[in-house]
């Protein structure tokens, strides 16, 4: 795997391989995600590989999760898990003040922190986190996202922004070497705002 495009595909299989079995708790994919990224805090970036495998196998439990800091994680990772760690705690507020069974949630709601939320599943926050971060979608995949309608803004030929149909935007795949902490947490954040 060396593309956004790749990452894309794979990840559409594995969400292809999710639909419907039972799937853990947005929270829990989350905790669990953070315990098999420790092994990783002492690195500055991961393989395009080993974070899809990281995203893949989050969706296994495993015994007990813990919160502990390793002692030699770098302050990318720090930084990362911080942003997961708030994603948690409004997770669990929301679900307290019963946020999360409001039928229309995925039109957005805000966290009691004020924190805006799109996304509640893993599949969702998985799919919208690639997408919206490394991208790698394209026109006719399998996962219901579609171009918006009309024209958006766009860079044109001499720098200046201008306007477009989004679909004629050249979107060739892009070779993604390693995913640093703040990529990752890019990727958080899509997966919670992204639509």
């Amino acid at each position: 795997m060396k593309t956004n495009r790749e990452l894309y595909k794979n990840l559409e299989q594995l969400l292809e391989q999710k639909a419907g079995q039972p799937i853990p708790s947005l929270e829990c994919y989350l905790l669990s995600l953070v315990q098999r990224a420790i092994p990783f805090a002492h690195r500055e970036s991961l393989k395009l590989e080993e974070f899809f495998c990281l995203l893949r196998d989050a969706f296994e439990h495993s015994g007990t999760l813990t919160g502990i800091m390793p002692a030699d994680s770098t302050a990318g990772f720090r930084k990362w898990k911080a942003h997961i760690d708030q994603q948690i705690e409004d997770l669990r507020d929301m679900a307290r003040g019963k946020h999360l069974e409001d039928k229309h949630r995925y039109f957005g709601i805000s966290a009691p922190s004020g924190r805006r939320w799109f996304n509640f599943d893993p599949c969702n926050y998985i799919e919208c986190g690639v997408a919206g971060s490394l991208g790698g979608w394209v026109e006719g995949d399998n996962k219901g996202r579609a171009y918006v309608l009309g024209q958006v803004a766009c860079l044109g030929a001499d720098g200046n922004i201008a306007s477009c149909e989004p679909k004629d935007l050249d979107r060739p795949p892009i070779q993604i070497p390693e995913i640093t902490w703040e990529m990752f947490s890019e990727f958080a954040w899509c997966g919670q705002n992204y639509e």
